[in-house]
């Protein structure tokens, strides 16, 4: 038989190129993929627990300490070091090598050396805190392409995971307008039994609403909030510490609120926090 479509190189492309995760945890080491809906490179939600070396490991502490009026960090991995994202989840990158950032910059910088590819955030590595750290990927927590045709949940649907007294929520994104969303809870919810909040679960707020879309971080300002496990309408508390990373202007092919053009960068640092 003769296949029903010509051989050839695939239409869908996923090449190596550089990613943006944001730094969780003090513990355990969980990093979050910075999502671009719109872009097949970056268009992936994904966590992964990753390990650095002990003494890396104390040297991301110390940071996050004296960073303590916000303590956001984003790791990348450096321009020598390019992996593809299905390959941290599917095994096929372990380890890579790349840098701490403080800030995510407003504006793109223009990447010159790989013209065709979105540009890389930072205009050089020079404003790196810390260059070349070797990340061992320990496993994938999460993993998930956006799928534009899935039906968007009624309430405001988050990813909870963690490890022993650690635990985080991610915002489980569908598709433009959305918004990314990165949150640490002051402990592990005492209701979750340890395994699911390794494995990550979903969990629902059932007073938020999913629509409209919004544009300020939803957690902001309450401390404890009701939640539904998977969608089963059981109320259980969690209890918000702080947001690390909310924003719409990168996930978005468009800016929320001005109908395309400009950037509005909407990240907060929790509790007093400014950006």
């Amino acid at each position: 038989m003769s296949p029903a479509h010509p051989v050839g190189p695939p239409s869908i492309t996923q090449t190596p190129h550089r990613h943006v995760f944001v730094m969780l945890g003090d513990q355990t080491l969980f990093l979050y993929h910075q999502t671009m809906l719109h872009q097949e490179l970056h268009a992936f939600q994904l966590v992964v627990e990753a390990r650095l070396a002990p003494d890396e490991m104390r040297q991301y502490r110390d940071i996050r300490k004296a960073q303590s009026a916000n303590g956001l960090l984003f790791f990348a991995n450096t321009d020598e070091d390019r992996f593809a994202l299905p390959d941290l989840h599917n095994g096929r990158t372990t380890t890579f090598v790349g840098n701490i950032y403080t800030t995510f910059p407003n504006e793109p910088s223009t990447d010159l050396v790989h013209p065709n590819n979105y540009p890389w955030p930072w205009k050089d590595d020079r404003t790196a805190l810390v260059t070349n750290m070797r990340m061992e990927v320990v496993r994938s927590v999460y993993f998930r392409r956006f799928d534009a045709g899935m039906g968007r949940p009624q309430h405001l649907t988050y990813l909870l995971f963690g490890k022993k007294q650690e635990a985080h929520l991610c915002h489980l994104q569908i598709a433009p307008p959305d918004f990314d969303h990165v949150a640490t809870l002051t402990r592990a919810p005492d209701w979750l039994p340890p395994t699911l909040l390794e494995a990550g679960v979903s969990v629902n707020f059932p007073l938020l609403d999913d629509r409209p879309a919004r544009t300020t971080d939803p957690l902001a300002g309450k401390k404890h909030h009701v939640v539904w496990y998977s969608g089963i309408p059981d109320a259980h508390t969690i209890e918000f510490e702080r947001t690390w990373w909310f924003e719409t202007w990168v996930t978005n092919p468009f800016t929320l609120g001005d109908g395309g053009g400009g950037h509005h960068h909407h990240h907060h640092h929790g509790p007093g926090g400014s950006s």
